[in-house]
């Protein structure tokens, strides 16, 4: 097809080896003898209410204005069984080359293919393999068993007191977080200690009230407008920084950083 003649039709039809380019398809534009606009694309969607082998190929971008007309008239014929319909996109000739500039930190493309497909792998090598990932899912359904209102709301103390009372508070923070709804059950079954409600009210009353959130760093507080990738970054980098100038003087990593989160230095700021 030329390219002086496409450009005249923003929105064209191909029926009956003829170019359309008006929404009633009274005239045609132009023959075009292709094979590759009649044959079946693999992402073409068909529309059909009958076995007619005529087809009529709608290439437009669907944003046009004329997209609508020629929708109408295409779709009607399809209904009616004197056509199968088809639409293929084609960007409009108005459209910038332009570069799009999408705010974030990143962005991603993912095409995915969203088709059921079923395999038979009851005779391969990997069944045993199968038999074993499908039990350890099965033992973890096991241990997930709905809470009650009341459990529910004593979840997040109780899980404070659980993770405290660890032997290693941090790994514990780490697997339950990764895994919350299978300690859940747990967690709901206990109850925290006085000790630990007493220590968490005076908290909230001195230093955080109910539905705020702080990070220390190294004895530091976060300010909110800092809770950034870049703002921490950069925080990183500078705690860094200080550990490797204390190790200069004969501290370890270890030493260093606990020099930097004592009480008494993060009262005061650096």
């Amino acid at each position: 097809m030329m390219a002086a003649q496409d450009a005249v039709c923003p929105v064209w039809v191909h029926l009956d080896g003829k170019q359309y380019c008006s929404p009633d398809l009274e005239r045609a534009q132009q023959p075009v003898d292709s094979d590759d606009l009649e044959a079946e694309l693999p992402f073409d969607r068909t529309l059909s209410s009958s076995d007619t082998q005529v087809i009529s190929t709608l290439y437009a971008d669907i944003t046009h204005p004329l997209f609508g007309q020629f929708h109408q008239t295409v779709s009607k014929t399809a209904k009616e069984g004197r056509t199968a319909y088809r639409v293929r996109y084609r960007p409009s000739n108005s459209d910038s080359n332009q570069p799009l500039l999408v705010s974030g930190y990143g962005v991603e493309l993912v095409l995915k293919r969203t088709d059921y497909i079923v395999i038979d792998d009851r005779d391969s090598s990997s069944t045993e393999a199968s038999k074993k990932d499908d039990e350890s899912v099965e033992g973890v359904a096991a241990d997930l068993k709905p809470l009650t209102n009341s459990e529910v709301s004593r979840l997040g103390i109780n899980a404070g007191d659980y993770i405290m009372s660890s032997e290693d508070p941090m790994s514990t923070l780490q697997e339950i977080t990764a895994n919350f709804p299978k300690y859940s059950s747990q967690i709901a079954a206990t109850n925290a200690s006085d000790a630990f409600i007493k220590e968490h009210l005076q908290n909230r009353e001195i230093l955080l009230p109910s539905g705020f959130n702080v990070i220390w760093m190294n004895g530091v507080q976060m300010l909110p407008r800092d809770v950034n990738a870049y703002s921490l970054l950069d925080s990183l980098r500078k705690e860094r920084g200080l550990i490797e100038q204390l190790k200069t003087v004969g501290l370890s990593a270890t030493q260093a950083v606990d020099l930097l989160s004592h009480e008494v230095i993060g009262s005061g700021s650096r």
